[in-house]
């Protein structure tokens, strides 16, 4: 982790080293490889502004920018809970970018940001111990197993209307609940759009777009 950090700083603090585009993707590979996402992923996208046509001319580094960790159990928990194993990295992604003891401000854990209360609810409902989540919430497995017990559990609620269910995993069932009320639009995109708190409507676009990026490569060859 440390040394995964200096480097991304010497290549970060230094931008003539982002114009030397090779090195510079090779450090990404390094990160990635370190399982340090979020630096792989930030030094991507500070490469991607200096080299507009980045991906179009290095279409393997949207493996880097789009990683998939935690393949085993994205892939057990999303067919256990009937999800599409890339809306769980898209919303991770967004969420935590995938660092399994990241803490937010508001006190959600993870690598998709569970509260502590969420998670014991949906401990309860699959007859695990709800206790000692403040702790137990940093370990990937279980996080992914009641993160996606929650998400597919909205998914049902809100009748497979996704912008819905992701609106609500990020803001909550009742705030959610109380803008359908108010604005219940055919066009989900458009709904998503015109949600009234900014930070949710970028929250469901940008795990919208994750979600079809890592549907597309992942796609049948």
């Amino acid at each position: 982790g440390d040394l995964a950090q200096e480097l991304y700083n010497q290549i970060y603090g230094k931008p003539k080293l982002v114009d030397e585009l090779e090195p510079s993707l090779y450090a990404t590979r390094l990160l990635h490889m370190a399982e340090q996402y979020i630096l792989s992923i930030s030094l991507s996208a500070q490469i991607n502004q200096k080299q507009p046509e980045l991906w179009e001319d290095y279409p393997e580094q949207l493996l880097i920018f789009f990683p998939t960790p935690f393949r085993a159990d994205v892939g057990r928990f999303a067919g256990t809970n009937n999800l599409e194993p890339e809306l769980v990295w898209g919303l991770s992604r967004q969420e935590s970018t995938f660092r399994p003891a990241v803490l937010s401000p508001v006190g959600a854990i993870g690598l998709m940001q569970l509260m502590p209360n969420t998670a014991q609810e949906q401990a309860r409902a699959l007859s695990l111990s709800p206790s000692g989540m403040g702790e137990r919430l940093k370990q990937p497995e279980l996080n992914l197993q009641l993160g996606t017990y929650y998400l597919a559990k909205l998914g049902k609620r809100y009748d497979n209307k996704w912008p819905y269910a992701i609106a609500a995993y990020n803001a909550g069932e009742y705030v959610v609940d109380t803008w359908l009320a108010r604005r219940n639009a055919a066009d989900l995109v458009v709904w998503a759009e015109g949600l009234s708190f900014g930070e949710t409507s970028s929250y469901v676009k940008n795990v919208w777009r994750n979600w079809e990026v890592y549907k597309w490569l992942n796609r049948p060859e």
